[in-house]
């Protein structure tokens, strides 16, 4: 198992998925082997009922961020949307002036 400092930040998985890759993500970020993770999920799944786990995982997968290399449709509108929250985050941080005056430098001077 890797330690903490090495892992990445926690992420869907782009490439090892089969509906939205929170099972890859989360093999990745702790270093098990992601059909374990599935296996176990089917397992609770069958023991607990199906509507609570399946509810479960689409909220994991709306709430973990896609890999930064997603290319599947929903990872480039996540990063699109996440781009645009980080330009507003920008724009809100500008400084603003007050009591500005104006003076006219060329005065004086004929064109």
């Amino acid at each position: 198992m890797r330690r903490r400092e090495d892992r990445e930040k926690l992420t869907r998985s782009a490439t090892d998925r089969y509906v939205a890759g929170v099972f890859g993500g989360l093999a990745a970020y702790f270093g098990v082997k992601a059909n374990l993770l599935r296996v176990l999920f089917l397992i609770i799944m069958l023991i607990t009922g199906i509507v609570p786990c399946t509810i479960l995982y689409f909220i994991s997968a709306l709430l973990m961020p896609p890999d930064a290399n997603d290319t599947s449709i929903t990872g480039v509108l996540a990063n699109l949307l996440r781009q645009g929250k980080n330009d507003e985050a920008q724009q809100s941080q500008r400084k603003e002036l007050h009591d500005v005056e104006e003076h006219d430098i060329n005065k004086g001077q004929r064109s």
